[in-house]
C-alpha cells in the first residue's frame, strides 16, 4: 500500500509540474523551485526540485529530479522556440529507481524528417511525428505559455514512448491559495480525461510569480495525492508574497 501511494506521488509530480513561459524569448525568466509532497495530508519523507536554465545559443533545458521515499526520478528536456513561439523539442530523457522499477527513456528530435528516435542502448526505433509534437516536460511549458496568452484550447500532441498522446486541459478559474511562503493568487487548471478513469489532477499557477506552479492535487481511489511548492526563484530573486 505504502508503494503504491509513494509511486503515485511521484507520478503526479511527473505528470504536471509546470516549466517557466512567456510571450517572446525576451520575458522567460530562468527559475528554480523546491517542492514537498503530502497523501492524504500527511507528510511524505522526500523532495523535489524543477529547474529552468537558458543556453548561450538561445536554447532551454527543464530539469525535474525527485527523490521521494526510496523512488529516484530525473528527467529533462532541451528545447528552443520557433518563430511563432512555440516549444520545439530538441530531445527529451527520463530515469527511474529506487523502489520503483527501472525505467529509462532517451528520445531525439528530429525535425527534417518529421521524426522522433527512441533509442535504448544500441537500439534505435523512430516514429513519425506531426508539427507542434511536444515531449513529456516540454508540454508544460507550452501550457504555461498558453495560459499566459491567455488561449482557449490547451491540447498537446505528446511523444511518449515511441508513440503520440493527446493531453486536454481546461481553465478552471482563479483562486487564493495558501503556501509556506504566504497567500498566492493561482490560475486552477484540470485535465480533462476522455475515458472510464477516475483519477482528478487539478494544478495551481501563481499569476503574480510568472505563472511559477504552486501546487498539484491528484485524487485516486479516494485517495488525495498533494505537491505543494515551499521555496523558489526567478532570474536569482527569491519569490515572496506583499
Amino acid at each position: 500500500m505504502m508503494k503504491k501511494g509513494v509511486l503515485a506521488i511521484a507520478a503526479s509530480v511527473l505528470y504536471l509540474v509546470s516549466a517557466v513561459s512567456g510571450v517572446n524569448a525576451a520575458t522567460i525568466k530562468p527559475f528554480k523551485a523546491s517542492y514537498g509532497a503530502k497523501a492524504s495530508s500527511i507528510p511524505v519523507k522526500g523532495s523535489a526540485t524543477r529547474e529552468l536554465s537558458v543556453s548561450k545559443d538561445g536554447t532551454y533545458q527543464l530539469s525535474f529530479n525527485a527523490d521521494i521515499v526510496l523512488v529516484n526520478l530525473n528527467e529533462s528536456s532541451a528545447f528552443m522556440l520557433d518563430d511563432k513561439q512555440q516549444v520545439k523539442p530538441i530531445s527529451y530523457h527520463f530515469r527511474r529507481g529506487g523502489l520503483a522499477k527501472n525505467k529509462e527513456i532517451n528520445l531525439k528530435f528530429d525535425w527534417t524528417n518529421k521524426q522522433a528516435h527512441n533509442i535504448a542502448d544500441d537500439d534505435v526505433k523512430p516514429f513519425a511525428i506531426s508539427s507542434g509534437t511536444l515531449d513529456k516536460i516540454s508540454y508544460q511549458f507550452q501550457l504555461r505559455q498558453d495560459l499566459i496568452n491567455n488561449k482557449k484550447e490547451l491540447n498537446y500532441t505528446i511523444a511518449d514512448d515511441d508513440e503520440l498522446k493527446t493531453y486536454k486541459f481546461k481553465r478552471v478559474g482563479e483562486e487564493t491559495i495558501e503556501t509556506p511562503v504566504g497567500p498566492v493568487k493561482a490560475i486552477k487548471v484540470e485535465r480533462i480525461r476522455e475515458d472510464d478513469s477516475d483519477r482528478q489532477t487539478l494544478i495551481w499557477f501563481a499569476k503574480d510569480w510568472d505563472y511559477l506552479l504552486v501546487r498539484l492535487q491528484q485524487i485516486e481511489d479516494s485517495k488525495q495525492y498533494d505537491i505543494y511548492l515551499k521555496s523558489a526563484s526567478i532570474e536569482g530573486q527569491q519569490v515572496k508574497t506583499n
